[in-house]
């Protein structure tokens, strides 16, 4: 680990089983990195610069609009 995860801060460092920074104070672990990473629908992990579009319905009386939102990075 080479940067803080919450600041960015590069005086991050490995301290046996966790990470601190001494610039924001945080602490963390290998766990708390894994469950930070974000999936898609089909399981793969989404990367920054990754591209996301959400799907959303609409209901509109009785019909149901499908509406698509594009997130970029």
């Amino acid at each position: 680990m080479d940067k803080c995860i919450y600041c960015g801060s590069e005086y991050a460092y490995h301290d046996g089983m966790t990470y601190n920074c001494p610039e924001c104070g945080k602490e963390w672990t290998e766990h708390t990195i894994e469950s930070m990473k974000l999936y898609d629908s089909a399981g793969n992990e989404i990367q920054k610069g990754d591209d996301v579009i959400t799907i959303r319905d609409l209901k509109l009386g009785k019909d149901t609009l499908k509406r698509g939102i594009r997130y970029p990075d």
